[in-house]
């Protein structure tokens, strides 16, 4: 336990885990990055252009680099060099470019969605791990964890235009309705909602210790959130009830929880320690309807064009996997160097 712990503080980029060290001895992992000069200088890359209609961009952590996936063949077919250790990805259709978010150069980076194209890179705060857009409102929002803080960017400008204090280390994003925004804090165990007119918390829930995995039901105004830590309670995933602001209850999962992904009406849990995604019907009293394993230290997932088909990155496996619950099998093991971690997915 003690070994699984430790890779799993050092990789999550969180500002307290990074810095402070576990008593499995975690080490102090932006200090040692920046000490290794080929960490820090690598060789440019030469993108091609990106002409298929469907596909995965991912952020391969330990080589600074975003690649491009064409899903009708399973291929990597174009890489572009961005900040130090990218992490959270995501991508904004309405102006055609990719936002990553640099965990260890404190920036995020815009990249065309078709040419992979630098298109600028902006300062935001403090260790920043994901990303998250709200298209129609020419907005994003990134978790700073930290500086406590998530910034908003203007997605034409390409500029920070605000910021949010949120808590102890915010980590995941959600847009929720009536222009609100979900976040965890990863350090705290907490899970806020925030009004985005006046940047305010409206309600604070105590989640799951290490909070981390957070997912989304629009149709019931629920969230469901889990964590990646070691204590008794953080093998459940929590349901909270947003509209009478109360939890509901707990999906007991006897791993860490630490990446959901809905897509109704599955529930996609990624648990590390087993390596296995798992998909619950919410829709029939969070039956288990598939279980897939998965590479070595699984780390985030996506559901690719079917609310059947699910993504995960496998870092330490330089894969990675896609599932289909219809099926109930692995369709697609596609191999990225350089410690595959975020992941987005986009059609034209």
């Amino acid at each position: 336990m003690c070994d699984i712990r430790k890779k799993l503080l050092i990789v999550m980029l969180v500002i307290s885990l990074l810095f402070i060290g576990t008593a499995c001895g975690t080490k102090d992992t932006a200090k040692s990055t920046t000490n290794n000069p080929q960490q820090e200088e690598w060789a440019p890359l030469n993108p091609t252009p990106i002409t298929y209609n469907e596909r995965l961009y991912v952020t391969a952590m330990n080589e600074d680099k975003v690649v491009a996936i064409d899903l009708a063949t399973g291929k990597v077919t174009s890489e572009q060099r961005v900040g130090k250790k990218p992490y959270g990805i995501a991508v904004d259709k309405d102006r055609n470019q990719l936002l990553i978010a640099c965990a260890l150069s404190n920036e995020v980076w815009f990249l065309d969605l078709d040419t992979f194209d630098i298109l600028h890179k902006v300062t935001v705060g403090r260790i920043p791990a994901l990303i998250i857009t709200e298209e129609a409102q020419n907005r994003a929002y990134v978790s700073n964890s930290g500086a406590d803080t998530v910034s908003i960017i203007d997605l034409t400008s390409r500029e920070v235009i605000g910021e949010i204090v949120t808590g102890k280390s915010p980590y995941n994003l959600e847009i929720l309705p009536n222009n609100r925004l979900a976040v965890t804090n990863h350090d705290a165990g907490t899970l806020v909602i925030i009004d985005l007119t006046t940047l305010q918390i409206l309600d604070t829930f105590e989640t799951v210790p290490k909070s981390s995995g957070l997912a989304y039901d629009i149709q019931s105004d629920r969230i469901y959130s889990g964590g990646h830590g070691v204590q008794d309670d953080a093998d459940e995933v929590f349901i909270f009830d947003l509209t009478n602001k109360e939890k509901l209850g707990v999906i007991p999962t006897s791993d860490m929880p630490a990446a959901l992904e809905l897509a109704d009406p599955y529930l996609y849990i990624l648990l590390h320690e087993t390596k296995e995604i798992v998909a619950i019907d919410v829709k029939k009293d969070n039956t288990e309807v598939a279980r897939f394993a998965t590479g070595e230290y699984p780390f985030a997932l996506t559901t690719v064009g079917e609310f059947t088909k699910v993504a995960v990155t496998n870092m330490d496996s330089n894969s990675i996997q896609i599932f289909d619950v219809k099926k109930q099998n692995e369709i697609s093991n596609i191999a990225i160097t350089g410690g595959p971690v975020g992941l987005a997915y986009f059609k034209k």
